[in-house]
């Protein structure tokens, strides 16, 4: 019977080691899993923070893109309305041959005297423009080239 007993405290306590050390690697796994779900939250982090910086680096360049967009528009338009102005008044002076808003605008500065009484509709409210804002004649020419050098990147006759 002692025997008995002794080999079933034996028998007992190899069962309780056998718990202890299951307990010790159910611990052990719970800690890889921790380390794991740890290692991709960094992970997971660290993709976002990329793709933020994906986006805002996207963002950066379409606003270049757009703020060039718009200075080319602007450009555009300016040079535009000027050159309409210099058509009107080319057609509304009578000049001869073919549109040029360089030969235009020369032709205005060396006539500034005699325009400046004109009766011509736009012609007048050009020259009333460029007097408001003191412009100088000998400028008109070289607006127009800077104006179609910032298209063109070359001067535009």
């Amino acid at each position: 019977r002692e025997r008995e007993r002794e080999r079933e405290e034996r028998e007992e306590r190899e069962r309780e080691r056998e718990r202890e050390r299951e307990r010790e690697r159910e611990r052990e796994r719970e800690r890889e899993r921790e380390d794991r779900e740890r290692s991709l939250q960094r992970e997971r982090e660290f993709n976002e923070r990329a793709l933020e910086r994906e986006r805002e680096e996207r963002v950066r360049e379409r606003a270049v893109y757009l703020e060039q967009v718009l200075a080319s528009k602007g450009v555009l338009t300016s040079r535009g309305i000027y050159e309409h102005m210099l058509t009107i008044m080319h057609i509304e002076m009578k000049l001869p041959g073919k549109f040029n808003a360089t030969n235009t605008c020369h032709y205005i500065k060396n006539n500034l005297q005699s325009l400046s009484g004109t009766s011509f509709l736009y012609t007048k409210s050009f020259l009333d423009a460029m007097n408001s804002c003191n412009f100088d004649a000998n400028n008109l020419a070289p607006l127009y080239t800077e104006l179609c050098s910032a298209i063109h990147g070359a001067p535009w006759s």
